[in-house]
C-alpha cells in the first residue's frame, strides 16, 4: 500500500486485505493510520523530498505481489517508476498492477478523463483544458453559468470553485493554478509532516486547469476492484454528507443504480484498469442519469466496504490475483446508511445520522480508532473522544460494520 498522505481509508484497506489472509507491507510517512493497524508486516519509511528513492527502496525490500497507490500522488510516482528506463525491474508489477500503461497519462488530466468517458459511451459532465486564463471567456460561454472551475495535482475537493461569472473565474485562476506557496509548504511540513510540496515548490509547476459543465443533482461515487480492464466488484453510493464543502464523504447511502455501473465498466474496459479506482459522479435531478464528473485509478475511502457479492471490492481482488476464496465469509451492512468513522464525527451537519446509521469503526483496532480521533481532532473545532465512540457503540449494539467487541 503507497501512502504520500495521512490519509485514513488506506489503514481500512490494509485491515481488509489482512482479513483476506494477504501479506500487508506499506510505504507511508511516519506518522499515518496504518502504522497503527496490528498485522501490517513492515511500514517502509516514505520521504515527501525524496519520493522515488522511497519507493524504490520500499519496493525491493518487500519484493510484493501487487503494489496498490492510496493517494493520487502515490498513483503520480508509480507511472513516473513504470516510465523510467531505470526503474525497468517494476515495470511488470506496475503494469500488472494498475492495468495498460498505454492509458495511465489520461488520469493526470481532468479534461482527459472525461474525454475518453465520452469516447467510451458514458454520459459526463462536459469538461474542457484552459490554455491560460485568457480561454476562461469562451469556455464559460461553451459550459454556461455556473461552472465548476477545477485544477490538476489536487484532491479531497480542493482545487475545486464554483463560479458564477467570469470575473469571479479571472479572479481565482491565478491562485489556483499558482505553484505552493512558502507559507503553505511550511504550514503543511511543520503541522501535518507533509513535505510532499517540496519537489513541486522547487520546480514552480503550475497546475493544469479545467471548466467543467455544473450538473445540479446528487454527489454519488463508485469505488471499484478490476482486473485486466474486467469489472470484478463496485460499490456505488450516493454521498448525504461531507467532512466539509466540496471534501470526503463522511454519510453515504448505499444504492442500486445499474447505469452508474455500466458506466464504471465502460471505463475500465476503455483504460485497461486492474487493482481499485474511484468513479465521482452527478446524479441529474431531473433525469436520474449519473453523470461522470471524475475519475481516479487509485484505492478510494470506501474500498474496505463489504456489502456481500459483487460489492466487496477487496475480495474481488483477492480471488483474481490469487484465484482463490476469500478467507473470510461474505457478509452485508445491516444498513443503507453509512457513517464512515472518523469524517462523520466531523461534518456539522452529520449528527442527524449517527444514531440511525450502520457504524463503521473498526473497533478491533483501538489503537487505530485512538489514532483517528486524535488526528481528526487537531482539524476540525468539533470534539469528540475515544469514550464518546465507546458509549455510541455501547447504546447502538449491532449497528456496526465490525462485530468485534473492544474493552476500555
Amino acid at each position: 500500500l503507497v501512502n504520500t498522505n495521512p490519509g485514513f481509508g488506506s489503514a481500512r484497506l490494509a485491515l481488509s486485505w489482512l482479513q483476506m489472509g494477504a501479506r500487508v507491507e506499506a510505504v507511508a510517512p511516519a506518522v499515518h493510520p496504518v502504522r497503527k493497524v496490528q498485522g501490517v508486516r513492515r511500514v517502509h519509511g516514505y520521504r515527501g523530498s525524496r519520493p522515488l528513492t522511497s519507493l524504490r527502496e520500499a519496493l525491493a525490500a518487500a519484493r510484493p505481489d501487487l503494489v496498490i497507490p492510496c493517494d493520487d500522488l502515490a498513483r503520480t510516482y508509480l507511472n513516473t517508476l513504470r516510465a523510467s528506463r531505470r526503474d525497468a525491474e517494476w515495470h511488470e508489477l506496475i503494469e500488472k498492477s494498475l492495468g495498460d500503461s498505454a492509458h495511465y497519462e489520461v488520469f493526470s488530466n481532468r479534461s482527459a478523463v472525461i474525454a475518453a468517458a465520452k469516447r467510451a459511451g458514458v454520459p459526463v459532465a462536459d469538461s474542457v483544458e484552459l490554455s491560460s486564463i485568457d480561454a476562461l471567456p469562451a469556455a464559460m460561454e461553451q459550459m454556461g453559468l455556473p461552472a465548476v472551475l477545477k485544477s490538476d495535482q489536487t484532491a479531497g475537493g480542493t482545487g475545486v470553485r464554483m463560479v458564477a461569472a467570469v470575473a469571479e473565474a479571472e479572479a481565482a485562476f491565478p491562485r489556483m493554478s499558482a505553484p505552493p506557496s512558502v507559507a503553505r509548504i511550511v504550514k503543511r511540513a511543520l503541522l501535518d509532516k507533509d513535505t510532499n510540496l517540496v519537489p513541486r515548490f522547487v520546480r514552480q509547476n503550475r497546475s493544469a486547469m479545467h471548466l467543467q459543465r455544473f450538473v445540479k443533482g446528487k454527489i454519488a461515487t463508485a469505488s471499484a476492484a478490476c482486473w485486466r480492464g474486467e469489472l470484478l466488484a463496485v460499490v456505488c453510493v450516493e454521498v448525504l454528507e461531507t467532512r466539509e464543502d466540496r471534501g470526503p464523504a463522511a454519510v453515504v447511502k448505499i444504492i442500486d443504480h445499474p447505469q452508474m455501473k455500466a458506466s464504471v465498466a465502460a471505463m475500465v474496459r476503455a483504460l485497461g484498469v486492474s487493482g481499485f479506482c474511484g468513479l465521482d459522479f452527478m446524479i441529474e435531478e431531473e433525469t436520474g442519469t449519473a453523470r461522470l464528473i471524475e475519475m481516479d485509478a487509485r484505492a478510494a475511502p470506501m474500498h474496505h466496504l463489504r456489502l456481500g457479492p459483487g460489492q466487496n471490492p477487496v475480495a474481488a481482488l483477492y480471488a483474481a490475483l490469487t484465484g482463490n476464496a476469500p478467507r473470510v465469509a461474505e457478509e452485508r451492512i445491516a444498513l443503507d446508511t453509512v457513517a464512515l468513522f472518523p469524517n462523520a464525527w466531523l461534518a456539522p451537519n452529520a449528527a442527524g445520522y449517527l444514531q440511525a446509521a450502520w457504524q463503521d469503526v473498526p473497533w478491533e483496532e483501538p489503537a487505530l480508532v485512538e489514532f483517528g480521533v486524535r488526528m481528526k481532532q487537531s482539524q476540525s473545532r468539533f470534539s469528540f473522544t475515544y469514550a464518546d465512540l465507546a458509549r455510541l457503540k455501547a447504546s447502538l449494539g449491532g449497528r456496526f460494520r465490525l462485530r468485534h467487541a473492544w474493552n476500555s
